[in-house]
């Protein structure tokens, strides 16, 4: 086939489609004119029966309205009731909480009281106790000691300077300054023992204040979370009940 063979073919076949075209672009402009019209006499038949429906509808909305008014009304006064009884519960609920954590609160301080009691005359019992077997010690100690040192004493003067031992002037002075020194030295042991006795004391009171403080600070947290959750109760209850009231309202 030529070339313009092959052209005349091809502006035959534009051709066509051109016409087919507008055909149906007219087809379809007839089409939304019958749609439109069909449309609007519809829509013309629909007001008028919705209109007469309407008509007839008025005594029936009155009474409708009449009785949404009744249960709006109920409902309104049944929450106001419900709220009630809820604000009621919660003060009582309250009053309690408050009535236990006081009495518990004073439980704990008459309880650090009677504990700290017991502590300072368990540690007043113990410290005269140790201080009279100490006083006993002591004194045996002492004999003890002075008998001993007299011993060495001559022991050595035997020893050392045989028959010129140093007179008894200065044997006096020798034992008086090392009994001295003896007795220093258990001053100093018994004032440690007793500073550390004092101070385990006082851990042991820290530690008892320390837990007792933590009780109270897990009861406040309970209490805390309590409130709380009754908050969260009525406002859930709150959010429950306002659907309801739109629809009442809406009835109206």
């Amino acid at each position: 086939m030529s070339l313009p063979d092959e052209m005349a073919r091809i502006y035959g076949e534009m051709e066509t489609l051109r016409q087919e075209r507008r055909e149906f672009i007219k087809g379809v402009k007839r089409d939304v004119v019958d749609m439109l019209s069909g449309m609007r006499t519809a829509t013309a038949e629909m007001a008028a029966k919705m209109k007469a429906e309407l008509s007839a509808f008025g005594p029936e909305r009155a009474e409708s309205a009449q009785k949404a008014s009744a249960e709006r009304r109920a409902f309104l006064a049944d929450v106001k009731e419900k709220d009630a009884k809820m604000r009621a519960g919660f003060r009582r609920s309250h009053a309690r909480t408050a009535t236990k954590v006081k009495a518990d609160l004073d439980a704990f301080a008459s309880g650090i009281r009677e504990t700290t009691a017991v502590m300072r005359d368990s540690f007043r019992q113990a410290n005269a106790e140790r201080t009279r077997n100490g006083a006993a010690m002591r004194a045996g100690f002492r004999t003890s000691l002075a008998e001993m040192a007299a011993k060495a004493r001559a022991e050595r003067r035997a020893w050392i300077y045989g028959e010129k031992a140093p007179p008894p002037e200065r044997q006096e002075v020798e034992l008086k300054a090392k009994e001295e020194a003896e007795r220093k030295a258990r001053e100093q042991a018994e004032l440690k023992a007793r500073q550390e006795a004092e101070r385990k004391a006082r851990e042991q009171a820290e530690l008892t204040a320390k837990r007792e403080a933590e009780r109270k600070a897990r009861e406040q947290a309970e209490f805390r979370a309590r409130q709380e959750a009754e908050r969260k109760a009525r406002e859930q209850a709150a959010q429950k009940t306002e659907p309801r009231r739109r629809r009442t309202r809406g009835a109206q």
